[in-house]
């Protein structure tokens, strides 16, 4: 495959850094790569000529004429990708692809402050471009905020940094005076005159430094400015212009501390060479600047347009102990190993460039809307929130559902918001199956993770009779119980797990019932346990919430169905209530048809009779407002029937705002709770517990601090993210 990396010059900065070791590397994955410019400035020219990279120029001083020959260029060179790096080179390229076939992936290496009409006809004619890939999310978020259409093919891809390169000295230099470097083109962005102001503040204050910068002015006129600047604030000895250095390295390791005020930021390639060469770092606190510098960690961070701020974190520094200074050089390198290196960066420009015809890296794909209420949409919207950044996703679900999911686009096929509605019309559901298809064929997803029994099956069905690409990668998450389904169910997973390459499941109690019953039959199938969250609002908890009181409440929450056990729910709210008038019950439930609600409203009526004003019953509560319920109560009871729960998540929401948890030996929630002393089985049995920690209220809050340390262990939302964004890596690559 040939790939052309189109810039406007090879001159020293980071954006040309960055695309001549994009070239390298793709030539190292077997590519056949070329570079092309159109300015003379050739900085880079000898390291693309040493690695065997052809370079080739278009230069002419007329932008028209530029863009001619770029034009020209690219429908004559017939490469099959063209990666370009830059505004002007990035809108040439989308107007040479109303005039040439090929694959055009535009990088976006700075932040946008605001839109200019300049900005704007850029952004225009990003439509025109296969992949937009900004260095910063910061920068993404921007593209995202101003034009939502370009979703599904907006893709951040952070800088990298030669780590075995960019090293720290053997020894650190002993400097008689504290030497800040800065490496950065002059120009208005870097924040030169207010830099100097901040400088002057110090000096003024008795401190000793010097500050040595490496980098070219953006022209003369401006270049003199800033000199004349500092000459005027008389920083002549402490503030010196060099001109920009093949070997940064040697200033990076003689530096004490290295500084970078710029006004805004892309994700700026010589802090992460700093980092990677162990120095401290002070950096505006803008952009993805706070995502790389960690605040009092490995640096300290600014405001820009605060002179007084800037000083006062330099003499912050000055007055740093040097034990937490080494540490600060420590943490700068460990962090750039784990933040820059060049495998994560190439790894995901070929991603993008081996499969530039799938629309989508991820497809999940639903039985029900993800309007209703429930664990399941809940789950769904932690993990499409969490991989968006990191995938192109979309969802195929029946009805339309009108919450905006940032990075996400939905479609559906069908009117009827449950599949199991479709179903009973068979003509129908036969036609849906046949969209679907369809639909996956015109997508082209890389994986397809169905969450729901139906939309697997049907998955399964499709790639039986070659209805979809084949070499889609098929996975499932069984969010039910194998213990629960009945033999027809087993048999047909069984026999649809033929088509699938991955089954994920919610605890490992489910996950050996589906191993235990495949071995059986002599069937092999790979396995993922990856456990609920109980999402981001329930990720921090505010003690001032958690009200003290006298007596014991008691919660229930969940949808009204027969295996749920709510006629034991009331029959434990009857027992606790002959013990003790000092208790409260709450009954939170979901309703999916009138029946439920019908059946939900006659419940609480019975508790009302039974319990006056010490009932509360809601129906069909929002998922936000499902956090006060949680605040409100002591113990959390699940009464779903035995072996019927693949999980319970509603546990892992009332144990992160520190409930008690009781429940029955309903499966997947004996797992989650882990403790096997309060797993119920009769009324007598629930009530006997929830009255001896009304008593005893050292028992209570030992359980309650218990499972609030297991969820925070187990169940966080960032591990659950990273489980699922490390599943999708791993599929990728195989």
């Amino acid at each position: 495959m040939k790939v052309q990396c189109f810039i406007n010059s090879l001159s020293s900065g980071g954006a040309e850094r960055q695309l001549v070791g994009l070239a390298i590397m793709l030539k190292q994955k077997g590519y056949e790569v070329e570079v092309c410019t159109y300015k003379t400035s050739n900085f880079y020219v000898e390291v693309l000529r040493s690695n065997g990279i052809i370079h080739l120029s278009l230069s002419t001083n007329s932008a028209f004429k530029r863009l001619l020959g770029t034009i020209k260029h690219i429908r004559g060179n017939k490469s099959d990708v063209v990666i370009s790096y830059l505004e002007q080179p990035s809108s040439f390229c989308c107007i040479a692809k109303l005039f040439a076939k090929f694959k055009l992936i535009v990088s976006e290496r700075n932040t946008t402050q605001k839109l200019t009409r300049n900005t704007r006809f850029r952004f225009f004619l990003y439509r025109f471009a296969d992949w937009i890939v900004p260095n910063s999310y910061t920068q993404r978020n921007f593209i995202l905020k101003h034009y939502p259409s370009y979703e599904g093919k907006v893709r951040t891809i952070t800088n990298y940094t030669d780590i075995r390169q960019f090293v720290p000295a053997e020894q650190y230099s002993d400097n008689k005076v504290v030497r800040f470097v800065v490496a950065a083109r002059i120009t208005p962005q870097k924040n030169i005159p207010l830099f100097a102001d901040a400088l002057s503040i110090l000096k003024n204050e008795g401190y000793s430094f010097v500050v040595d910068w490496y980098g070219n002015p953006l022209n003369k006129d401006y270049g003199d400015y800033c000199k004349n600047y500092i000459q005027k604030k008389g920083l002549e000895s402490e503030f010196v212009f060099y001109r920009a250095t093949s070997n940064i390295l040697k200033e990076y390791q003689t530096a004490d501390c290295f500084v970078l005020p710029s006004k805004y930021e892309g994700y700026p390639n010589v802090v992460c060479e700093a980092m990677s060469c162990g120095l401290p770092i002070l950096c505006s606190n803008v952009c993805d600047n706070p995502n790389i510098v960690k605040d009092g960690v490995n640096g300290l961070l600014f405001d820009p347009n605060n002179s007084s701020d800037i000083s006062a974190k330099m003499s912050q520094f000055l007055k740093t102990d040097i034990n937490i200074i080494l540490a600060m050089r420590r943490k700068s390198r460990e962090l750039s190993e784990s933040l820059f290196s060049e495998e994560r960066f190439i790894d995901k420009y070929v991603d993008i460039i081996n499969n530039m015809d799938n629309k989508y890296d991820v497809l999940i794909i639903n039985d029900n809307n993800l309007g209703y209420l429930g664990g399941e949409r809940e789950s769904q919207l932690v993990i499409l929130n969490g991989i968006s950044p990191h995938f192109k996703t979309a969802v195929i679900q029946p009805g339309i559902f009108d919450e905006k999911i940032p990075g996400v686009d939905v479609y559906y096929l069908t009117k009827s918001k449950r599949l199991k509605y479709l179903i009973k019309n068979p003509f129908a559901f036969g036609l849906y199956i046949l969209k679907v298809g369809k639909l996956v064929k015109k997508l082209h997803p890389r994986i397809v993770h169905s969450q729901s029994q139906v939309s697997f099956f049907m998955m399964s069905l499709l790639k039986r009779f070659h209805l979809v690409p084949k070499d889609i990668i098929l996975l499932h998450t069984d969010r039910g119980l194998y213990t629960k389904y009945n033999n027809f169910f087993r048999w047909l997973f069984q026999f649809s797990f033929k088509y699938l390459n991955l089954l994920v499941t919610t605890t490992d109690f489910n996950r050996r019932s589906w191993e235990n019953a495949n071995q059986e039959k002599g069937f092999q199938l790979y396995y993922r346990v990856i456990g609920n969250t109980a999402g981001r609002i329930y990720e921090t908890i505010d003690e001032k919430k958690l009200i003290p009181h006298d007596e014991i409440r008691v919660g229930f929450a969940g949808r009204y169905c027969d295996w749920k056990g709510w006629p034991l729910a009331e029959e434990i709210c009857a027992k606790v209530n002959e013990s003790t008038s000092q208790s409260v019950f709450y009954m939170y439930v979901s309703c999916f048809d009138e029946t439920a609600e019908i059946e939900t409203k006659k419940m609480f009526k019975r508790m009302t009779d039974l319990l006056g004003n010490r009932f509360v019953g809601k129906i069909n509560v929002p998922f936000a407002d499902m956090e006060q319920f949680y605040y409100d109560i002591d113990v959390y009871v699940l009464t779903s029937w035995p072996l019927s729960e693949s999980f319970g998540r509603t546990i892992v929401e009332a144990m992160s705002r520190k409930n008690a948890i009781l429940t029955t030996n309903a499966g997947g929630s004996v797992e989650v709770v882990d403790n096997p002393a309060t797993v119920c089985e009769t009324a007598d049995e629930f009530s006997k517990i929830i009255i001896d920690w009304h008593e005893n209220h050292g028992k209570l809050n030992s359980e309650k601090e218990r499972c609030f340390k297991r969820v925070h262990d187990c169940y966080t939302l960032a591990n659950n993210v990273d489980n699922y964004i490390s599943l999708y890596n791993l599929m990728l690559k195989n």
